[in-house]
């Protein structure tokens, strides 16, 4: 191959690549990953910490919150807390509380009254 081609070849490469670049720069959710990531590492630097000893700050607890839900039976209960709903009909007055829509009781209402209603009864706890 000419030296010529490779380096038109490498030209088109580059081109494409920069091309790829610009249409990230312009992701919002790049933009807003990076944000981030700057705004984490100045919040490390002022408490004299690394990335590496975050990583693992973080991973001991959620090893401990996985062991404990492990010994007490999984994520049941109190760790949906931040989930459960009170689902409330307001044509019976009867209400449940849970944390997902596959309690048989709200299907039986799903399956009455329609999904769209039945959502509109659920009020966080």
């Amino acid at each position: 191959m000419f030296k010529i081609a490779e380096f038109h070849a490498a030209q088109l490469e580059l081109s494409k690549r920069v091309t790829a670049l610009e249409e990230m720069r312009n992701d919002p959710e790049l933009k807003r990953e990076l944000e981030f990531d700057g705004e984490l590492v100045e919040l490390l630097t002022k408490y004299s910490l690394s990335k590496d000893k975050l990583f693992a700050f973080l991973s001991a607890q959620y090893n401990a919150r996985k062991a404990a839900e492990k010994k007490t039976g999984g994520s049941k209960g109190k760790s949906h807390v931040g989930t459960m709903k009170l689902w409330t009909n307001p044509f019976t007055g009867e209400s449940i509380e849970s944390g997902r829509r596959d309690h048989n009781v709200i299907k039986g209402w799903i399956a009455q009254h329609g999904l769209k209603t039945v959502l509109t009864w659920a009020k966080p706890v």
